[in-house]
């Protein structure tokens, strides 16, 4: 799913199995402030956020889960001069080469609250949420078997 520039509501939603050569595996927000609400990302993969894909976005992600997402930079999500709020989200068992298992930031505040992030891993930096130029907000969430190899 490609989202320019608009405030799509998206519910109930499952994206299983999808990849990209090149940004959101299988949701890339440009400029676009989605509301997602209990969906399940898994098994996506993308260079750039194996789940979820921002960019100049501000998304509301809220009960999704986001497992097994794969690939370069930000397994579960990847966030790119965006300030997503993530809340009552589980990232499970996702993977990064690069930077952020579960959720990878580049220029972005995210709020992430009463979360759990469990079993993320990636080869370099932060497994649970690599940061570059970002500041992650964490508040109320669990972290567990966290791998930085």
């Amino acid at each position: 799913m490609i989202n320019e520039t608009r405030n799509a509501a998206v519910t109930r939603c499952n994206f299983d199995g999808n990849s990209s050569d090149n940004a959101g595996g299988r949701m890339a927000n440009s400029s676009g402030n989605p509301t997602v609400t209990q969906c399940t990302f898994n098994g996506n993969s993308a260079l750039f956020g194996g789940g979820m894909f921002n960019i100049t976005s501000n998304p509301t992600a809220t009960h999704c889960t986001f497992t097994g997402n794969t690939f370069g930079f930000g397994g579960g999500m990847l966030n790119n001069a965006s300030n997503p709020t993530v809340t009552h989200c589980v990232f499970s068992s996702n993977v990064a080469v690069f930077l952020g298992g579960a959720m990878s930031n580049g220029a972005s505040i995210p709020l992430v609250a009463n979360c759990m992030l469990l079993r993320a891993t990636e080869e370099r930096s932060l497994a649970e949420a690599g940061s570059n130029q970002g500041v992650l907000r964490a508040m109320r969430r669990k972290f567990t078997e966290q791998t930085a190899l």
